[in-house]
């Protein structure tokens, strides 16, 4: 089994919240070196320090501890030299940064790391264009998706994977949460963060053609909640445990992914969820979703409505979830890890070649 160098992590979200991909990678990743994951700067009541912690699967969580009332740019500042000394003291000689956001580079780009790797799925956030593009400015290698491939001359396109088991549960477990239950008739479902990439109108606008329809939105809520739209059949549940999630997705009829934008990363979870899946026509969901025909394109509310009421009466659901299970037996996080350690593996040869020849 290859080692490789050790790894700083920059993710998007701390360790706790659910399985996601980055945690995914790092688990994998640190079969074979140690995985540094950092967290968010938290602040108490003492001196600057880092607090490391096993996650149990292989990753070392560390939190940078911040005195009360640090301005954000000296907590920037304090973090750059709690990183030094921690790579110093845990005498790290070969180094990876994995950044899954920008956001880090204030805090990590005095590091010098023998292979810089972004893996992005979605479009950052307007505020962090400037930090990406410094970012794209320092990376050997971009894992990203078909969409955003001409990010970078070194662009390799991995699509969301997923944890195929524990979101089959669905399938064939039908004890709904209570909150879910209770709601009569055709469930219509969502599942992930309502953030600015769900086009509300567009939710406001299916609740009012469908009333025999229940709307049942699952997710972490990062807008106010004051502009949420509202109906009888509209229901907002917000934030639910990971383990619960294929719970309330045995209860759908068909689930949607109402967006403006984004790269609709919970279609995999869906997928293994054995739901068939409705979405608008965002580039990162119709390649490949759409053009594989694993999920039903839509324009507006009137054609979501149309394409949900369809595949709620299909006919013929056995050979979309072969479809479904070929597409993520070639996408699983093993398979991905796999193919992504060859790239990694690649890029760190170029890397010491090149050195080598200017020594």
């Amino acid at each position: 089994m290859t080692t490789r160098p050790d790894v700083l992590c920059l993710p998007p979200c701390p360790w706790d919240d659910g399985a996601h991909r980055t945690a995914q990678l790092m688990t994998r990743y640190a079969r074979t070196s140690r995985v540094y994951w950092l967290e968010e700067a938290v602040f108490h009541h003492g001196d600057a320090e880092l607090e490391i912690c096993p996650t149990g699967v292989g990753p070392m969580r560390v939190t940078p501890l911040m005195p009360m009332g640090t301005a954000p740019h000296e907590v920037h500042a304090l973090t750059r030299r709690l990183l030094d000394a921690l790579l110093r003291s845990c005498d790290v000689q070969q180094l990876v940064l994995w950044y899954a956001t920008p956001a880090a580079l204030p805090v990590t780009r005095q590091l010098d790391a023998d292979l810089v790797v972004y893996d992005t799925l979605d479009a950052a956030h307007p505020s962090l264009d400037l930090l990406e593009k410094e970012l794209l400015g320092r990376a050997d290698v971009v894992f990203t998706t078909a969409s955003r491939r001409g990010l970078h001359p070194a662009s390799h396109v991995f699509p969301s994977s997923v944890d195929a088991r524990h979101f089959a549960r669905a399938r064939w477990h039908r004890t709904e949460p209570e909150d879910q239950r209770c709601l009569p008739g055709k469930r219509l479902g969502y599942c992930g963060v309502v953030d600015e990439r769900v086009d509300l109108e567009l939710v406001a606008e299916l609740a009012r053609l469908a009333p025999d329809w229940q709307l049942v939105m699952v997710g972490p809520l990062a807008l106010d909640e004051a502009s949420l739209p509202r109906a009888p059949n509209l229901h907002w549940l917000g934030d639910r445990p990971y383990d619960a999630l294929p719970d309330y997705l045995s209860g759908w009829d068909v689930a949607m992914l109402p967006l403006r934008s984004g790269e609709g990363s919970t279609v995999p979870a869906l997928l293994a969820s054995g739901r068939p899946v409705v979405a608008t026509r965002t580039p990162e969901v119709a390649d490949p979703y759409g053009r594989l025909d694993l999920v039903k394109m839509a324009d507006g509310a009137l054609g979501l409505l149309a394409a949900a009421e369809a595949l709620s009466r299909e006919g013929d659901a056995l050979s979309r979830l072969r479809r479904g299970d070929a597409f993520l037996a070639a996408t699983s996080f093993d398979s991905t890890w796999q193919r992504m350690s060859q790239v990694l593996d690649d890029a760190l040869e170029r890397r010491h070649a090149t050195a080598a020849r200017a020594a």
